[in-house]
């Protein structure tokens, strides 16, 4: 029994070793912010599309390197987005609904047999704005953030 635990001190410091590398990495990365810092800004706005809301989707703020900064569209049209960086934006806005068969309830069992949906097939995608939107490579839609102050970006389409 004491061999045991002369090896178990043995080792101890260099598993307290590992714990203190492990603990400064995070500490250095939680101060760091990941990308996030004291200049982020807030940016809220509104979609709409021939003078009328858009009422479901999402606008995604794509820099050209960094994270995405993401905002979901509201029923009135508009979204917001926190914490985006200072910079010019490739923008896409996605406004879609699936249309079909609604998961039928009933057992695990039954959806197992039945297919998940329970119905005829995949569920009918209804775009509410040209797709090319939705994608980087063809959307036309851009966005300047401007530090130290909150952004308003509306996008008419």
């Amino acid at each position: 029994m004491n061999y045991r635990l002369q090896n178990v001190s043995r080792y101890s410091h260099l598993f307290l070793r590992d714990i203190a590398v492990i603990t400064v990495a995070i500490t250095l990365l939680a101060a760091s912010g990941c990308g996030s810092g004291s200049s982020a800004v807030s940016v809220r706005g509104k979609v709409s599309r021939d003078g009328n809301p858009v009422t479901v989707g999402q606008v995604m703020f794509h820099p050209s390197e960094g994270r995405a900064a993401l905002g979901v569209i509201d029923s009135d049209g508009s979204y917001e987005m926190e914490e985006v960086l200072p910079g010019t934006y490739v923008v896409t806005i996605e406004s879609y609904e699936a249309l079909g068969d609604k998961p039928q309830s009933g057992s695990l069992e039954d959806e197992m047999r039945n297919g998940m949906g329970g119905g005829s097939g995949p569920p009918k995608i209804v775009w509410h704005l040209p797709q090319a939107f939705a994608s980087k490579d063809s959307t036309t839609l851009s966005a300047d953030v401007e530090s130290g102050k909150p952004n308003e970006i509306n996008f008419e389409l």
